[in-house]
């Protein structure tokens, strides 16, 4: 619930920046993420979607794929 309010609050700005939250496993793990939002348009402009991609975070804050 706070990571989609973060992420329509993101989804105002014209330039989309990266947001690190925390997420509970199954098993009652807390894990950094990294939310990455892209914002969909079509051919006028207007915005009709987001996506959102998320990755576990490393102890830095720094994805762990990169």
């Amino acid at each position: 619930q706070q990571a989609l309010s973060k992420i329509l609050i993101v989804s105002e700005q014209v330039a989309l920046e990266p947001l690190q939250v925390k997420r509970v496993t199954k098993d009652g793990q807390i894990l950094d993420v990294m939310i990455t939002v892209t914002s969909l348009v079509d051919s006028t402009g207007k915005k009709y979607a987001l996506s959102t991609t998320e990755r576990l975070c490393d102890n830095h804050g720094v994805s762990s794929d990169e």
